[in-house]
């Protein structure tokens, strides 16, 4: 039920009279639904009164946080209160202004912080550079993700802080307003490059050490931007190439493009050293798996020395992730056919199934020896991943492929593909049928011949049946040879009829079959 302050709140809001601004006031302190809360705020903020806008912001930290987004959504009504607020000599007054600009992002107060930071000690001091620093921060995060309504925010920043850093030597808290510079500057910028050209100046000297030391994305990203300048600054290359924490590393790797243009790719090919590339594996063992793939791509761009970009290529290979084996899989035709050898083994017998997935998908290409008996060794493999890497190289794996490369195989491994064809082909015995009856005698022979080898000759023995009586003496022999591993009454009449065959290696074939002395037992 609605209780009667309710009712009164809501029958003072529906007047609009500014008399009723002291009752609104004092309802801010009352427990009063947050729906309730939020038009009381959204009246005393249209009222447009300053003691209204004062007692507001500074109850601001006590609100709930829809009350809060609230307040925010009308900060252009503020503005006024806010920038008096941080100006007054009130300590608490300019805290409670800071709160709410922090919260609602009010970066329109950035002058106004500028100014004051730089001019003098000011009170609250500590929260005001936190507060400022924070809305440099939220400017340079939507001005990365491209959002066309900040560029002129942006630009009206900058202004300011050109103006002040003039006088470098007098600022006040100049690490704060350097920081901001760098944060949202880009390599052309006109403040930039003065900064970067008074070599033996305190603001260079400065801004060096920060783009040295500092782990603020802006400023990292200052340094990485240099890859998409034409003619960058040396010194902006020398610090990017200089730096070696691994904060900067997995920055510039999150930024790496996957195409770069043509500005990026000439600066990387020029780039012929990065210290942290140069040093042990360390940091190469700190990036973080899902930026291994950017990592061996970054290699790849570079114009480091042969030897190096290829050491660094064979780490990728031995340790990285599937991903960044195949941006760095041209070095194994480029190493030791040994050493590229060992690698793929060592692949092979990873933990990691999808590492073993990669290894499988070059046995070929790099011309592993016996990679075909490895590759149908893998299509029984008891990881989905590699048997589909498996098949994936492959993809004419059928009986056509078996036929062509049954003499490379092991007879072992003869029998394993004669049972993985049965099972992945379901029309294999008519394929094999319509190869013995191909018009090329030369097929006709190689699919018997494959037969035998295969061990599937209990798919097509109503055809084998038939070449006995061909007019081919090796189709017969062969034939003869198949038959005669299956001791059954159908072979025995079918055998006997080949006792008197004008060929001997035939009749040797038949004689030996009724010579054996298990024919009785296996016929029985």
């Amino acid at each position: 039920m609605t209780s009667p302050v309710e009712k009164t709140i809501r029958f003072l809001l529906k007047s609009g009279s500014p008399s009723v601004l002291p009752v609104l006031i004092a309802a801010l302190d009352r427990s009063l639904p947050t729906s309730l809360l939020e038009e009381v705020v959204t009246a005393i903020i249209k009222l447009n009164n300053k003691k209204g806008h004062r007692e507001l912001i500074h109850r601001f930290q006590t609100f709930k946080k829809p009350v809060k987004q609230r307040i925010s959504e009308e900060r252009v009504l503020l503005s006024h209160a806010l920038q008096q607020g941080i100006s007054s000599q009130d300590e608490e007054r300019i805290i409670d202004c800071l709160e709410l600009i922090r919260f609602a992002e009010i970066d329109s107060q950035l002058p106004i912080l500028i100014k004051l930071i730089s001019e003098k000690k000011p009170l609250a001091e500590a929260e005001m550079l936190e507060t400022f620093l924070d809305l440099v921060s939220s400017l340079n995060e939507k001005q990365q993700k491209k959002d066309p309504a900040i560029s002129s925010r942006i630009k009206k920043v900058q202004q300011f802080l050109s103006e002040v850093c003039l006088q470098f030597e007098k600022l006040s808290n100049k690490d704060a307003i350097l920081k901001a510079v760098l944060i949202l500057g880009t390599p052309n910028h006109l403040t930039i490059q003065t900064l970067l050209a008074q070599k033996n100046s305190e603001c260079c000297q400065m801004a060096l050490r920060l783009l040295k030391e500092s782990k603020h994305p802006g400023i990292m990203q200052l340094l990485v931007d240099s890859f998409s300048t034409n003619y960058p600054s040396s010194q902006l290359i020398k610090l990017l190439q200089a730096r070696k924490d691994i904060n900067f590393i997995i920055h510039l790797l999150r930024w790496l493009p996957k195409d770069p243009n043509r500005i990026q790719r000439g600066n990387f090919s020029r780039i012929q050293s990065l210290e942290w590339l140069t040093l042990s594996t360390e940091q190469l063992e700190m990036v973080p798996h899902e930026l291994q793939e950017p990592l061996a791509r970054l290699i790849s761009f570079l114009g480091l020395p042969t030897e190096t970009k290829r050491s660094l290529q064979e780490w990728i290979i031995r340790n990285g992730t599937p991903s960044a084996r195949n941006v760095a899989t041209d070095v194994l035709s480029k190493l030791e056919p040994e050493k590229a050898q060992q690698i793929l083994q060592n692949a092979l017998n990873s933990k990691d199934e999808e590492v073993q997935a990669w290894s499988v998908g070059q046995l070929r290409s790099q011309n592993i020896p016996d990679a075909m008996k490895t590759l149908i060794g893998c299509l029984e493999d008891d990881s989905e991943k590699v048997r589909d890497a498996a098949r994936n190289e492959l993809q004419g794996f059928n009986l056509d492929f078996v036929i062509s490369n049954i003499n490379k195989l092991s007879p072992t491994v003869c029998q394993k593909v004669g049972r993985l064809l049965k099972k992945i082909d379901p029309d294999i015995a008519q394929k094999l049928d319509a190869e013995l009856r191909h018009p090329i005698y030369h097929r006709r022979l190689q699919a018997i011949r494959a037969i035998q080898l295969l061990g599937i000759a209990p798919l097509v023995m109503q055809r084998l049946y038939e070449f006995l009586e061909d007019d081919d003496v090796p189709i017969r022999r062969l034939s003869a040879e198949i038959l005669a591993t299956d001791p059954t009454e159908e072979t025995l009449d079918a055998l006997k009829k080949l006792t008197s065959d004008p060929s001997p290696r035939v009749r040797e074939i038949v004689q030996h079959f009724f010579n054996n002395p298990l024919l009785k037992t296996s016929i029985s």
